[in-house]
């Protein structure tokens, strides 16, 4: 009776230990992480020597990959948000210049932007928004105006876009606004060169007048 009350703990254990590794691969399933899953296997294979201990651990690496999951699909919600909130403003994703923006960077413009886009990007710390050139000007005096204008006209749009993605579930912080002109526009690398446009230089001239 001894040995099969022993033998019937053992087996209570092992069971207890095969629960516990299937609720650990539940979550390393859910949190889309492979490494875990595979060590998880290797663990029921060798669950005779399965420590705690070890247990303990592979709880502590799901926990951090759930919270990194649980980050990129907030990333991708709000990123999702911000793009229905551009569309419905008239922007569209401007493509040909995938390599020089971040991995999960988006360019986006209104048909009527020739010159400029507005380059977003969605991370941990929040949603960045800047104008870029996506046309290299030679002239640095069109280049200032044109940049002003376009900065100016994204900017205004900028409020409509915040409340649309806002009403999408969108939470936003602390929102650090520059004005037109603030910070330089860069000129995203392959810019093709700017057609030659006189009224953009012109300008100038005309409000000093």
């Amino acid at each position: 009776r001894a040995e099969i009350s022993r033998i019937n703990k053992a087996a209570l254990g092992q069971q207890k230990l095969l629960d516990r590794l299937r609720e650990l691969e539940i979550r390393s399933i859910a949190a889309r992480d492979l490494r875990l899953e595979r060590e998880i296997v290797l663990a029921r294979a060798d669950l005779g020597s399965l420590s705690s201990g070890r247990l303990a651990e592979l709880d502590a690496a799901i926990s951090t990959a759930e919270a990194k999951r649980s980050a990129a699909q907030t990333r991708e919600t709000a990123r999702a948000a911000m793009l229905d909130a551009l569309r419905a403003e008239g922007y569209a994703v401007l493509t040909g210049f995938e390599t020089a923006i971040a991995h999960e960077g988006l360019l986006v413009r209104k048909p009527t932007d020739d010159y400029h886009a507005w380059q977003f990007e969605v991370d941990d710390e929040g949603v960045h928004m800047q104008v870029v050139r996506t046309q290299h000007e030679a002239n640095a005096n069109a280049a200032r105006v044109r940049d002003e204008e376009a900065e100016t006209r994204m900017c205004g749009d900028f409020p409509a876009v915040l409340e649309r993605a806002e009403g999408a579930g969108v939470k936003f912080g602390r929102i650090r606004r520059l004005a037109p002109g603030d910070v330089p526009v860069r000129t995203l690398p392959g810019a093709a060169p700017a057609a030659k446009s006189t009224s953009a230089v012109a300008r100038p001239k005309e409000r000093g007048a």
